[in-house]
């Protein structure tokens, strides 16, 4: 069999591609690229009964917090909530932080990876991408469930006050979102087009006449391809970028414009957009390796490829506890009254436990661990899944709880004299269920894309292996293109 270094347009060193899909040099035939396309397809195609059993739990979680307490909020308003005059933002808000931060994992890092042109991006993109529109969706019914009715969502535009920060975040949030839906939707389209060509009518009807509409009458031809990849993404690449960093920078505007402790800080910008890559990053490395584990990926996502994206996991944990540290110790260093008051309740108060949790477990265990994890053998490949799955989610946990003790120790301290007494705050059962909803929806929301969506892009993978030389022979992709007449070269 021939192999991928006899083709002489392959350039290993260049391209990076050799090691991660044909790791022992031989190039794919028709054979072995479709049996690795039916993995994909019987993950996207069916539903296993693992699968219902987990989503049964969510969807009751779901109805308890969204059928009930939400509905039961919209009656007689933020009764339902512990918040009061004085702590006027509490779950909800920090809900509203953690979910727009988790959004620009997805997004920002196809951006960038497009920009860079690596090549391991490729399969690893429509999962990523996904994590930003269904959070970004999340971070939206947050702001919507803290106005406490939802009629009152049409204040924002009705009286909307330019210069407030509350009203640049909905129009940041507005842009990214819009940008994000055409940046995940468009290169999607010739994926619906092959399912809408070679699926069995019989047995996937419905799914065929959902996909005639979203494949856009998609032929395969160059002007098509030129109008993905020149004019749409090519372009959007370069907007979405900045788009992304001004959505949590924005974010950051809300608190530090306030003449708050803990919140009156120039630093809060670049400090909640490290955070918010951070956390994203960790919900990444988690549905990796929790995709690519349970359905038997490998072919498509190697170890490698989990391996860097740890790697920038690693990389942004360091960049967010420089931020961290720069937040603590300056006021830690001058002890002005209201500030100390406010990092007392986090070092040594009651939200101490809370506050060391957010530091040790949630940022220097997984800094640690993730570079344990990059130098991990190929052989110790079930323990390397199961610690990034565990791991990366106690990380995204404590970043849940960052934003928490950002919200609420500063609400709870004394504004004009230390004698006033420190409120208590706790969270009750309407806050608690609605956030469990929140998680449970975003999970069960991504599992439903991706029984949708495949998980792979498949297009995408199958022309890049022709162009390297590690397919010998035609793909399904190139067979469904000539079949439709294509004159697409590449």
């Amino acid at each position: 069999m021939a192999t991928a270094n006899e083709h002489t347009d392959f350039n290993p060193v260049k391209t990076n591609l050799e090691h991660l899909y044909i790791p022992n040099g031989e190039v794919m035939d028709e054979q072995e690229v479709m049996r690795r396309r039916k993995i994909v397809e019987k993950a996207f195609l069916t539903i296993r009964p693992a699968e219902i059993l987990a989503m049964l739990p969510l969807i009751v979680v779901m109805w308890v917090g969204f059928g009930h307490y939400v509905a039961l909020q919209e009656i007689v308003g933020l009764k339902v909530t512990a918040l009061s005059q004085k702590v006027f933002w509490g779950m909800y808000i920090t809900n509203f932080v953690f979910w727009i931060g988790v959004s620009h994992v997805g997004m920002l890092i196809s951006a960038v990876m497009r920009i860079l042109n690596a090549k391991f991006r490729t399969p690893i993109t429509r999962l990523a991408e996904e994590v930003t529109i269904v959070s970004l969706l999340m971070g939206a019914g947050s702001v919507l469930i803290d106005m406490g009715r939802l009629d009152r969502a049409l204040h924002i535009a009705w009286y909307a006050n330019m210069t407030s920060p509350l009203v640049w975040d909905v129009i940041s949030i507005s842009f990214y979102l819009t940008g994000s839906l055409i940046f995940f939707y468009t290169p999607i389209i010739p994926d619906f087009a092959y399912y809408r060509d070679n699926l069995n009518p019989k047995v996937h009807g419905m799914r065929i006449k959902i996909y005639k509409i979203l494949a856009l009458n998609w032929r395969g031809t160059q002007e098509q391809y030129e109008i993905i990849e020149d004019k749409i993404m090519s372009r959007l690449k370069w907007f979405i970028l900045p788009i992304a960093v001004s959505v949590h920078t924005v974010v950051s505007w809300i608190f530090a414009v306030m003449w708050r402790a803990g919140w009156n800080s120039t630093i809060f910008g670049p400090y909640f957009v490290s955070g918010a890559i951070y956390s994203g990053t960790s919900a990444l490395v988690t549905i990796l390796a929790l995709v690519t584990w349970y359905y038997g990926f490998e072919d498509y996502i190697s170890m490698t490829h989990i391996k860097l994206v740890i790697k920038l996991w690693v990389t942004v944990d360091f960049v967010y506890m420089y931020f961290t540290l720069n937040e603590i110790i300056v006021p830690a260093y001058k002890r002005e009254g209201r500030e100390f008051s406010v990092l007392y309740q986090k070092f040594y108060g009651d939200m101490a436990t809370v506050y060391w949790f957010v530091i040790i477990v949630g940022a220097v265990i997984p800094f640690f661990v993730g570079i344990w994890l990059y130098n991990m053998k190929e052989k110790n490949k079930n323990w390397f899944y199961l610690i990034a799955i565990i791991t990366s989610l106690l990380s995204n946990i404590g970043s849940w709880f960052e934003r928490y003790t950002i919200v609420v120790p500063t609400l709870r301290s004394f504004v004009v004299s230390p004698i006033e007494p420190l409120y208590v705050y706790l969270p009750i059962a309407g806050e608690i269920w609605i956030t469990l909803a929140q998680v449970a929806f975003f999970i069960f929301f991504y599992w439903f894309l991706n029984k949708l969506i495949p998980h792979i892009p498949l297009w995408e993978v199958e022309l890049e292996w022709e162009k390297y030389g590690l397919v010998k022979g035609e793909t399904p992709t190139r067979k469904h293109l000539n079949s439709m007449g294509s004159d697409l070269k590449e």
